[in-house]
């Protein structure tokens, strides 16, 4: 093949390709998300982050029921709040039945320590 009729095979291909129409290609919005590094470290934070949350909320709860258990043998009585706190841990589907469970045991055990009428008068107020 000469060096002319590469140049004209040549031409007549640019020509045949500046007339195939190729569709606009525009970006497509999406409302998910994409996943790379970014995404990836950012799921592991939030998960660090909700485990330390539920262990210092596990805490809390362990500290609630310990307070009531230490201040019912110390003194065989326990402050208003405290009782709301048990009341609060006996909540289905908040806490574990675990929890529950104790804090059940501790308020009646309030009950029969501090008698009924007492601790009534502690619920009303």
């Amino acid at each position: 093949m000469d060096p002319f009729e590469r140049l004209t095979n040549l031409t007549a291909i640019a020509e045949e390709a500046d007339l195939i129409s190729l569709t606009e290609v525009t970006p497509s919005v999406r409302s998910g998300t994409t996943i790379g590094l970014g995404t990836l470290s950012g799921r592991v934070i939030m998960a660090v982050g909700e485990y330390a949350v539920k262990g210092i909320e596990n805490v809390n709860i362990r500290r609630k029921l310990g307070i009531a258990s230490l201040q019912l043998r110390r003194t065989g009585a326990v402050p208003e709040q405290v009782i709301d706190d048990l009341l609060e841990l006996q909540r289905m589907g908040l806490y574990s039945t675990s929890v529950r469970e104790r804090a059940c045991d501790l308020l009646m055990a309030v009950f029969i320590k501090q008698g009924p009428e007492e601790t009534i008068q502690i619920l009303k107020q």
